[in-house]
């Protein structure tokens, strides 16, 4: 064993103390072993161990990120789509309506279409239903009461007038003869 003197051990004693001492607090032990690693490359520290782990927990949280953006989407996607169900089916829009729709909700900045359709309903009210003319019967006429013998003669009795009818239309036939 070399000789050394017993202030050279104290001093290789205090440095090795305060070496493992600098290593094994969480404060010091990443920046010690980076030192370490800059006079020493070949050193393997934590840094070097952790660095794939690292990396794979970054693209597992950007799958992760990705996915619940995907989701908020199909999820805002999916409210969209019943919303401008319920104006198809229950608002009696076509699928040009829902286009206006559409078009009114980006112009105005509306996120909800229910909302659209109201507005819209406001600035565009349905025309007013057109009223039956003056000139114009509003019935068939069915049932009607009248003076007419022949027509009087239908509605009491069917086959009387049937008869009556035919009786006519022979001797209109007879008399066209001769």
């Amino acid at each position: 064993m070399p000789d050394i003197s017993d202030a050279e051990l104290e001093t290789l004693r205090k440095g090795k103390e305060l070496l493992d001492s600098m290593l094994r607090s969480p404060k010091t032990k990443r920046g010690t072993e980076r030192l370490i690693k800059q006079l020493h490359p070949e050193t393997v520290i934590t840094d070097d161990l952790e660095a794939p782990l690292a990396d794979e927990i970054k693209a597992i949280g950007k799958k992760m990120d990705d996915f619940l953006t995907a989701q908020k989407a199909n999820s805002d996607d999916a409210r969209l789509d019943a919303a401008f169900e319920r104006l198809r089916s229950d608002g009696g829009f076509t699928d040009e309506g829902i286009e206006k729709i559409k078009k009114l909700m980006v112009e105005r900045k509306i996120p909800d279409p229910l909302d659209a359709a109201k507005l819209w309903n406001v600035e565009n009210p349905p025309p007013k239903p057109q009223e039956p003319s003056q000139f114009a019967g509003t019935s068939w006429g069915f049932g009607a009461q009248t003076n007419e013998s022949d027509t009087k003669l239908l509605f009491e009795d069917e086959d009387a007038f049937a008869e009556q009818e035919s009786r006519k239309f022979f001797q209109e036939m007879a008399a066209a003869r001769k």
